[in-house]
């Protein structure tokens, strides 16, 4: 009988040993994979390798089995007995051995463990638990990150805005005797994105003085032809880095960004310079609106605003103000503003509210007698226009933590306005960053369905033609 693959004839078996007359033993051929030409059954084919007690590749029987002697020929007729050399000592069993017991193919591969296999084995298991803990708290933390944002739905029916009187109007304008002529800086390339700097003059009526302003407009990517427009407005402090982050997502999806640098109060610690401040930023980003739209390149029937905190409660009023806007997106706004300086955790308020006698504790009697002075002199204030915005061109993001722009003003705004559509989100004020992906894809949907909406708008044809003509050829050509 065959000792690799127990067919019962040897003689044209591949693996048979035969005799030899000196009473020796040889091995026809012990190379792995030779099939077995034996009449008596098909051929075996290999078809993997296990560790069994019959014969090795190797020519080695497995680790810690010993020698093992094995027939090279049938008994009784002077054939000689050969006893396999015993084994090397192996780190580990890692010999493969071939099986064809009673005649079938080569059994499937069973390998032997060692204790490092085991180890090994082990720490693999460790790692998948671990995988499956990271997947586990990173599908939780998406599920509490989407989870706590409260959608809120344009209420209905929509409630019908209110014509902005002549009077209130004339009072955000830049003079018309204050010609618009942009100076521009050479054109400059931010990650791809075209952009340029500069600086006009806007006075409203009854300011005492002109004042500069500076912005930087991102040209839209990949847009052939006149594409929508933004104006963006800054938060209170710091560099724009949130107003730029808006501006370059906004021209990476063909809208164009025009960023209208903050005015600060120039004395903080007066209510009369906040109001001033406020005034001329309206007055500033409807000048601004002005210029976008004698550029070629702009949509004038499809100019929209954007705002974070400060900016946002700019593009509130602005959203009141200006007729021409289609779209307003406002971040983080509260109405009422004496109550949100009184309650602020901001520098600029705590400096005011120091300058009118409030401590770090001040007493209710206290607050009241401070919003009240406020209210007196401060008149620019989004409450206060609430009526004349249309809440089908407003969606808004409130934050429910918020100490720098009280949450309860936050709603007040968002009530007066008509309850827009919104989004609620269960943040602070700067916790809110982790939020800014959200805020910006759930902006961008709102704002191409504002504008396949509204379809074209009443200044599609009828752009207005301002005499600065150098300027639109720059901006033009870029």
């Amino acid at each position: 009988m065959c000792c690799s693959c127990r067919a019962r004839s040897i003689r044209s078996c591949s693996w048979a040993e035969s005799s030899n007359p000196r009473g020796g033993t040889s091995r026809n051929s012990s190379r792995r994979g030779r099939l077995c030409t034996s009449a008596a059954q098909p051929p075996c084919r290999p078809r993997s390798v296990s560790p069994t007690i019959w014969w090795a590749t190797s020519s080695r029987a497995p680790s810690g089995t010993g020698s093992r002697p094995t027939t090279t020929g049938r008994r009784g007729r002077g054939t000689a007995r050969r006893t396999a050399p015993a084994p090397r000592p192996r780190r580990r069993s890692t010999t493969r051995w071939l099986n064809c017991s009673s005649g079938c193919p080569f059994a499937e591969p069973q390998r032997g463990r060692s204790a490092d296999d085991e180890e090994r084995a082990m720490r693999r298991r460790r790692g998948y638990v671990v995988l499956a803990m990271v997947g586990i708290g990173f599908g939780a933390l998406a599920g509490a990150y989407y989870g706590a944002v409260r959608h809120l739905p344009l209420a209905t029916p929509v409630r019908p805005a209110r014509a902005v009187p002549a009077a209130i109007d004339a009072a955000y304008h830049c003079r018309d005797d204050v010609p618009l002529a942009p100076q521009l800086e050479p054109v400059q390339i931010d990650d791809g994105l075209r952009f340029v700097r500069g600086r006009f003059v806007c006075q409203r009526p009854g300011a005492p003085r002109p004042h500069e302003v500076r912005f930087t407009f991102y040209r839209a990517l990949g847009v052939d032809g006149p594409a929508p427009a933004f104006v963006v407005t800054p938060i209170l402090g710091g560099p724009n880095e949130v107003a730029r982050l808006v501006a370059r997502d906004l021209a990476r999806h063909g809208y164009h960004a025009l960023i209208v640098d903050r005015r600060k109060p120039r004395d903080g610690t007066r209510f009369e310079a906040w109001e001033r401040a406020l005034a001329d930023m309206v007055a500033d980003r409807r000048r601004a609106i002005d210029w976008l739209q004698s550029l070629p390149e702009v949509d004038p029937a499809r100019i929209g605003a954007y705002g974070v905190s400060l900016g946002g409660i700019t593009t509130a009023l602005l959203a009141a103000l200006e007729p021409r806007l289609q779209v307003a997106v406002i971040v983080m706004a509260g109405g009422d503003l004496p109550q949100v300086i009184a309650r602020s955790e901001e520098g600029e308020c705590r400096l005011l509210r120091r300058a009118h006698g409030l401590g770090d504790t001040p007493s209710a009697a206290e607050i009241e007698a401070f919003e009240t002075a406020a209210r007196r002199v401060i008149r620019t204030d989004p409450l206060r226009f609430a009526p004349f915005v249309d809440p089908r061109k407003v969606v808004m993001f409130l934050t429910r933590r918020d100490h720098s722009v009280d949450s309860a003003s936050q709603l007040r705004l968002w009530r007066a306005f008509g309850r827009p559509e919104a989004w609620s989100l269960p943040t602070g004020h700067y916790s809110a960053i982790i939020y800014l992906p959200l805020i910006t894809d759930r902006a961008r949907a709102f704002i191409a369905r504002r504008f396949a909406e509204s379809g074209p708008g009443p200044h599609r044809d009828a752009a207005i033609r301002l005499s600065s003509g150098t300027n639109r050829t720059a901006t033009g050509s870029n």
